[in-house]
């Protein structure tokens, strides 16, 4: 089967945004237990050194909005929307969401897929071995999803204009 190259670059939107979708709601590889301990037993530890007042609320909240709010008054603001996780009951999910904010503020780290990874190793630096690659599918694997299923679903709104 031959595709032209014009049909090939018309249907990538379209099949990236079907992959990103596919990866960001298919069901997640399981830990194994002694990895799950090993997670929560991290963000624990990584949660109770955050140095500054942390509050959770309801409401979506971006990198920007939360670096804002810091510098306006000292507080790490975390949102707990669409907090729920395949493993990680919500009250962890939110104390990583802290952690991983956290990290982005103190490593000088910004929402791009280099900023992401940049949290990622310093984040690694401090974790068991055996739960990198929890780590990675969290921040970097999530992140470049989200991005990408977001901008395909751009690219395919303005196909469908008429023109």
């Amino acid at each position: 089967m031959t595709v032209s190259l014009p049909a090939f670059v018309a249907a990538v939107p379209t099949l990236a945004h079907t992959l990103a979708t596919e990866y960001l709601t298919a069901p997640a590889a399981a830990p194994t237990p002694s990895e799950l301990i090993a997670l929560r037993q991290w963000i624990n530890a990584e949660f109770e050194q955050i140095p500054v007042p942390v509050i959770f609320q309801d409401a979506d909240l971006d990198l920007p909005s939360m670096l804002e709010r810091f510098d306006a008054d000292g507080v790490l603001a975390i949102s707990t929307a669409n907090i729920s996780h395949p493993w990680l009951i919500d009250a962890e999910n939110a104390m990583f969401r802290a952690v991983h904010d956290w990290h982005h503020l103190h490593i000088g780290a910004d929402s791009t897929l280099d900023g992401e990874r940049a949290t990622f190793e310093h984040a690694r630096k401090s974790a068991p071995s055996e739960i990198s690659w929890i780590l990675f599918s969290e921040i970097v694997h999530r992140h470049r999803a989200s991005y990408v299923a977001t901008c395909c679903s751009a690219i395919m709104q303005r196909s469908r204009r008429p023109q």
